[in-house]
């Protein structure tokens, strides 16, 4: 009997666990051609290498999201195997058109248990009238029910509100990370005030002290205050006044330590504040 390669690599897979396969591919996470090669060797790799294929998706364009929009169709990819991750990068060149607010309803038109977890936003610029309060993109975020996590980086709202309005569309919002050139116009718009969100984690990284304070202010007038378990405060890297950034974050961040700052709140959760221990030797 005469034996192939092909034919001693599949007598020797029928008889591997196959708990090991899927923990070595899990550790090319990343490397997407390492992964695709994976998923062409045999079918018991196939559907780890698509696992992790999915896992993290990163659009530029619109017709990325179209695109990855009929390959869903086609492929009829399982709730499991769903991506968790999602980034869009926005795309400031002079012939391309704003996108990201068209993502969401692309992929609930793909497939209606979409297992989300994660969302990163990077670059968008939203002008008046971009995104109003009726446009579609709102109504497909909130049917996003399993994301916890959101990233903003390098966004610029037209105002405070429209921020507002992005974190309280999603109902299970619990780590938002705000980070380097997210800012919004100084015109003052009034807060808006919900039940939500009830965020345990919030990271702000690189920001000015006008946005930091606008933030810190903003958590302390939601239930946030009450449910934070976790704030991380990194100044901006090239700020003339790190001292001064870092003093005013403290300072409210003392005011949610503090149960006492307002008869309302008796009770606060949060336990853990990070600051870089660079800052901290400044100060010293």
């Amino acid at each position: 009997m005469r034996f192939t390669l092909r034919r001693i690599f599949t007598l020797f897979m029928k008889n591997f666990p196959p708990e090991i396969t899927d923990l070595t591919i899990d550790l090319l996470n990343g490397d997407w051609q390492s992964l695709y090669n994976c998923a062409l060797v045999c079918r018991a790799w196939f559907p780890r290498s698509r696992y992790n294929l999915l896992r993290n998706i990163r659009l530029t364009k619109h017709s990325e999201a179209l695109m990855l929009m009929h390959r869903f169709r086609e492929a009829c990819i399982p709730e499991d195997q769903s991506p968790r991750e999602l980034s869009i990068v926005e795309d400031h060149a002079p012939d391309s058109r704003p996108f990201v607010h068209t993502v969401p309803s692309i992929f609930l038109r793909t497939t209606s248990s979409m297992m989300l977890e994660s969302l990163s936003i990077d670059g968008i610029r939203w002008r008046e009238g971009v995104v109003p309060p009726g446009h579609p993109f709102w109504s497909s975020l909130s049917q996003l029910t399993s994301l916890t996590s959101l990233t903003l980086d390098n966004c610029r709202f037209v105002n405070f509100r429209q921020f507002q309005r992005l974190v309280y569309v999603l109902p299970q919002l619990s780590h938002l990370k705000i980070s380097r050139g997210t800012t919004w116009s100084r015109r003052k718009t009034p807060i808006l005030h919900t039940h939500l969100p009830r965020l345990r984690q919030l990271e702000i990284d690189g920001c000015n002290r006008r946005v930091t304070s606008a933030l810190l202010r903003w958590v302390c007038d939601t239930p946030t205050c009450q449910s934070l378990r976790q704030l991380v405060y990194e100044p901006p890297p090239r700020s003339r006044d790190a001292l001064g950034d870092m003093a005013v974050a403290l300072a409210l961040a003392a005011r949610i330590f503090s149960p006492q700052w307002d008869c309302e709140r008796t009770s606060t959760a949060l336990s853990h504040l990070d600051i870089p221990d660079s800052h901290l030797q400044m100060t010293e």
